[in-house]
This record gives C-alpha cells, structure tokens and sequence, in this order.
C-alpha cells in the first residue's frame, strides 16, 4: 500500500475511531424519562450512567504508559473499540439497573484506553502533521458527541423500543473496529520500549500544574 493513500485510509479510521468515542455518554440524555421510567433507577442512579464513564476515562488517562508497555497501541484500540460495543449491545438486554450502570463502565473503560493510546499512535503515523491530525481526532470527539444527542431521539422513534435506540451505537464502534484491524496490517511497527527509556518528571513543572488545574476546573 502507497504511503499517502496508507496514510489516508489510517487517518480516516481515526476519525471514525474519535466519533464513537462519545455516543455512548450523549445518547443518555435524550432517553433519559423512558430509561427511569423502565428501570426504577433514582436520579443519583441515573446521574451514575454518564459520571461512571467520565471517572474511568480519568482514571486510564493515568495509565497510559502501562497500556503502551503491555497492551500495545494497535490491540489497545482494537480491544476498546470491541468493548465499547459491548456496552452498546449490553443496553439492548434488559431495561435493568445493573446492565445500564455496566455498560456505562464499559463504555468509560473502553473510551478511556483508547484516549490514552492515541496521543502516542498520531505523534508516531503523524509525526508531520500531529497539530492537524489531533485537530481532527477532537473534532471526532465532539462531533460523535453531537450526533449521539441528536440521533438517538430519531433512532427511538424508528425503533420498537427505547433501548434498540442506544444499542444502534454499537455498528459504528464494531465498523471502526473492522476498519482498524484491516489497516492494522500495514502500519509501521511500534518502537520496542524498554525500562531504560527516559521518563520525563511533571510533578516538578509549573506548566503541568497549570494546564491540570485548567482542564480539571
């Protein structure tokens, strides 16, 4: 496969990938009467659906070095992609507490390996072209979040019940994951990392400080 159209396809698949890195929280609120109404959940249990997927992204933002080591960045994507659809189709299961609150984790998880993984896969595929490419990976981000809102209303009421509505997101997610294991096999290699690899300490620097306080307010 030539370089450019290599590049391409890859950078396609990863807009694809950043859409579906938001749907699974956004298509809560649209359905959120009908998900209490079907399940009995109280508005904390509720409130639960989108916080638990935001807690886990925060905590696998942490492990992103782990995940490089031992996962490795192109089975990390392809696992979390399958985990988030996962937590799609588990909706379609049964309007139940636990099942919900399950499939928001998962989704949180999956979400949260994938964002720790691609930092490194654009800055490695995009070395170049990393400002535009991250550009258009978080304008995936919200895009995708964007369409998880204002579709689902549309997908339940062309659905037999509520809850094929969010299950729907699991084509894109098990699509983006089709498309990233077809291009997996012409990317270059991932540089072999070892323990001796210089490790750069941001406890000690102001700008981290700063910019952690910034995004966490």
């Amino acid at each position: 496969m030539k370089s450019a159209l290599r590049q391409n396809l890859t950078l396609a698949v990863l807009v694809l990938t950043g859409i579906n890195m938001r749907p699974l929280l956004t298509s809560i609120g649209p359905l959120l009467p009908d998900i209490r109404a079907a399940s009995g959940m109280s508005y904390t249990l509720a409130a639960l659906l989108t916080a638990l997927p935001v807690i886990a992204m925060g905590v696998l933002a942490l492990a992103a070095g782990w995940v490089d080591r031992y996962i490795g960045q192109k089975r990390s994507i392809a696992l979390s992609l399958l985990i988030i659809a996962a937590g799609a189709l588990l909706r379609e299961i049964a309007p139940n507490s636990g099942l919900l609150l399950t499939s928001a984790l998962a989704g949180g998880v999956g979400i949260g390996i994938i964002q720790a993984a691609i930092p490194a896969v654009i800055k490695r595929l995009f070395a170049r072209r990393t400002p535009l490419v991250m550009g258009l990976w978080s304008a995936a981000l919200m895009g995708g979040g964007g369409l998880g809102a204002a579709f689902t209303p549309w997908l339940a009421s062309h659905s037999t019940a509520w809850r094929d509505a969010l299950a729907w997101w699991a084509l894109p997610a098990l699509l983006a994951l089709f498309s990233w294991l077809a291009i997996c096999r012409h990317l270059p290699r991932a540089p072999h990392q070892t323990s001796a690899a210089p490790r750069v300490a941001l406890i000690g620097q102001r700008r981290a400080w700063t910019l952690g306080l910034y995004f966490g307010l």
